[in-house]
């Protein structure tokens, strides 16, 4: 039997998936900067290509991908887009699998809530 384990992740899932990376936001068009080797960064909108393209490279995500092209586990790939599938309270829903690269950086804890 598989699992999401299987896809060489070590820690919980949730630190792959980000929930709130709306796919909306993933643009089919060009991005208007033009520029071929722009940086990428969490806050800025990619192409659909960009992002199968981070997803591809991504070595961490090697064992999810093999796992979504057999069938197995919770992941799949819709429109060449890896996506971890989830069910809470009976709600099915795909997550989008969001590569390091574009995760946000951590914020540094406020410290004014220290102590």
């Amino acid at each position: 039997m598989s699992s999401d384990r299987d896809c060489g992740i070590d820690s919980p899932l949730d630190q792959y998936v980000d929930p709130s990376v709306n796919p909306d936001s993933v643009s089919d068009h060009q991005n208007d900067s033009g520029g071929e080797n722009d940086d990428i960064t969490s806050s800025s909108l990619i192409t659909k290509a960009e992002l199968i393209k981070e997803q591809r490279n991504d070595e961490t995500l090697r064992g999810c991908w093999k796992l979504a092209e057999r069938g197995r586990g919770s992941f799949l790939i819709d429109d060449g887009i890896l996506y971890r599938r989830e069910k809470i309270l009976g709600q099915s829903f795909q997550q989008l699998v969001v590569p390091e690269r574009l995760k946000p950086e951590p914020k540094p804890p406020d410290p004014r809530n220290v102590g």
